[in-house]
């Protein structure tokens, strides 16, 4: 199968270390004052450090083999997205700590 150049991006990123997430925005009023207010990186899918797995979180979690035919199956049934979408809807941890100080 010919999966797409997102795909491959994201599965190349993945087998990398890098993580996909959103920004979660945290109250004015958080207890940790050098975050309230902030932005906090939520991560939903990252390769597991050791083990050869993809652990997701999406109404739920799991893993599934860290094969390209497993990412396509968690992005599309999962997620419910095309690889394309997934990257406009999704960030990188690197992307969130290229925009966001947190050197404390």
């Amino acid at each position: 199968m010919k999966y797409s150049d997102a795909l491959n991006r994201i599965h190349h990123n993945l087998m990398n270390g890098e993580q996909y997430g959103y920004l979660f925005p945290l109250r004015d009023d958080y207890p940790d004052e050098r975050l309230a207010g902030k932005d906090w990186f939520w991560k939903v899918l990252e390769k597991h450090p050791e083990k050869n797995l993809f652990r997701w979180t999406h109404y739920g979690s799991s893993a599934n083999k860290a094969t390209k035919a497993d990412l396509y199956w968690i992005i599309t049934v999962i997620f419910d997205l095309s690889p394309e979408q997934f990257e406009r809807k999704y960030t990188t941890k690197t992307a969130f700590r290229e925009t966001h100080d947190y050197s404390f």
